[in-house]
């Protein structure tokens, strides 16, 4: 991989995490209007941080400093403990609005913002498109 792929790579990979965590950052109501009615918006919004959780992960150069890099690992250790209690209450839209769970989801999401020097507030402009299956 040339050097041009492999920055505009990790330039994309760090704009996609940035947006996951902003999006999990999100009051309950903006988070559930960013996603259309025909998905489920909790499952897309953590499977969606995971998969650019998992490419940092994977990256071999240092993304982060020890203290931003714990600040993403906390989001990511309570979605896969909501995920490992096999609760589907945890993921319903209901949820997203009123358990405290999800309340801890957002705060650990907007911690994180600020410890990557990531902005808080802002457009979301999800880089995933979604289409309904046909009937």
């Amino acid at each position: 991989m040339n050097s041009f792929s492999h920055d505009t790579d990790n330039e994309f990979g760090m704009l996609s995490l940035e947006e996951a965590v902003r999006l999990l950052a999100l009051p309950a109501s903006e988070q559930l209007a960013s996603l259309p009615d025909f998905v489920c918006k909790p499952d897309e919004h953590a499977l969606t941080f995971n998969q650019w959780f998992v490419w940092a992960a994977c990256r071999s150069e240092a993304l982060f400093s020890d203290f931003q890099w714990q600040s993403l690992q906390a989001i990511d250790a309570l979605l896969s403990q909501m995920t490992e209690t096999k609760d589907a209450e945890l993921w319903t839209e209901e949820a997203v609005q009123y358990h405290a769970v999800w309340r801890q989801v957002r705060s650990l999401a907007q911690y994180a913002l600020t410890s990557c020097g990531w902005q808080q507030e802002g457009s979301v402009g999800l880089s995933a498109e979604y289409f309904p299956a046909r009937p």
